[in-house]
């Protein structure tokens, strides 16, 4: 007699978020917002740390990543994740920086942002394989 197959649980993992940014303050707001969401998050604090961790064996789905930073220019950070095909979400306050990275990030987000608006983000970047993608702040489109 044939016993039906037991059922399993799906399995779910949480989507790991890198988060890049040098500032501190920044840094551990949003860290903390990405873990209240529910997101599993690491940190670096520039762009030879973030190097460093994409080069170990703990698969990165996303990295949010700070467009004004000292040291490596910012968007060759940004195309390195590209290269690597991890989806990236590139924060900043600055219209200059917006503007370079119009077609290298999967979706723009201008600072100050709530976490709700990252949230989107990351969920359009996590289901577009277009770069470019933003939605734009209209307040700073008003000149």
């Amino acid at each position: 007699m044939a016993t039906a197959p037991k059922r399993r649980e799906p399995l779910t993992r949480r989507l790991h978020v890198l988060l890049v940014d040098d500032d501190e303050f920044v840094r551990e707001a949003i860290a903390e917002g990405l873990v209240q969401l529910g997101y599993r998050v690491s940190v670096a604090i520039g762009g030879e740390t973030m190097r460093q961790f994409l080069d170990t064996p703990d698969p990165v789905d996303l990295i949010v990543l700070d467009a004004l930073m000292p040291g490596e220019p910012t968007v060759t950070l940004a195309l390195h994740a590209r290269d690597r095909g991890i989806k990236l979400v590139v924060i900043s306050g600055s219209p200059d920086k917006m503007k370079e990275y119009q077609d290298k990030a999967h979706q723009l987000l201008w600072k100050p942002f709530r976490v709700e608006e990252l949230h989107r983000a990351i969920e359009l970047a996590m289901a577009s394989d277009t770069f470019g993608q933003r939605k734009e702040d209209p307040a700073r489109n008003s000149n």
